[in-house]
């Protein structure tokens, strides 16, 4: 049993630790299991664990690649259609996570009344040859909650099928089927973000 210490992350609410672990303890095709506990200051010493049963993990690999996507040169070669717009933003979060430049659903103002569909699309990415693959996006949102929503998906035909994608921490709930959103249904991330957070999915 091996133990790390969480510290406090960047953003407000978030908590990071390196594993730390003797790299002569581990080797390519290992796995490695771990569980998050959590204590709080009362005099109780109330705690909670994470996962409730069992562990999350991860697979040592010898090698990797990492492909960023930094939106303060140029749009990133993103495609985008309905609201979306690259630039300095002057409403919302009104600065960028870092730099000066995002991709928003509108620079200036609220996304568009009324059902609508705003797409952005990542360039087709070959992950051939991977075991593991994860997409890690950091994001803001201020969405009417149940009528409207966001969601990331993905599509291994080009196109032609899509794939709601589970974040690790899940959605925030389903859209309603009334208001006829063009995601009626789906699980989505709306209400506050209370900030620029990290969103983690496995692909």
């Amino acid at each position: 049993m091996y133990s790390v210490q969480l510290a406090p992350a960047e953003v407000p609410g978030w908590f990071s630790a390196a594993f730390g672990l003797d790299t002569s303890q581990v080797e390519i095709g290992d796995t490695v299991h771990y569980m998050i506990q959590a204590r709080d200051r009362s005099i109780a010493g109330n705690s909670t664990v994470a996962p409730l049963s069992g562990y999350y993990s991860f697979a040592v690999t010898g090698s990797g690649a990492e492909i960023v996507f930094d939106f303060e040169t140029d749009d990133g070669g993103l495609a985008a259609d309905g609201d979306w717009q690259w630039g300095r933003p002057g409403s919302g979060p009104r600065a960028a996570l870092s730099g000066e430049y995002l991709w928003a659903t509108k620079l200036d103002g609220n996304y568009s009344n009324g059902p609508g569909l705003s797409t952005l699309a990542l360039p087709v990415i070959d992950l051939q040859g991977f075991a593991v693959a994860a997409l890690q996006l950091w994001q803001w949102y201020d969405i009417k909650a149940s009528g409207d929503g966001g969601n990331v998906k993905v599509s291994a035909d080009g196109g032609l099928t899509w794939q709601v994608l589970q974040p690790l921490f899940g959605y925030d709930g389903l859209t309603d089927t009334l208001s006829g959103n063009p995601l009626q249904g789906e699980q989505v991330f709306f209400g506050n973000s209370a900030g620029w957070v990290k969103t983690f999915f496995n692909l």
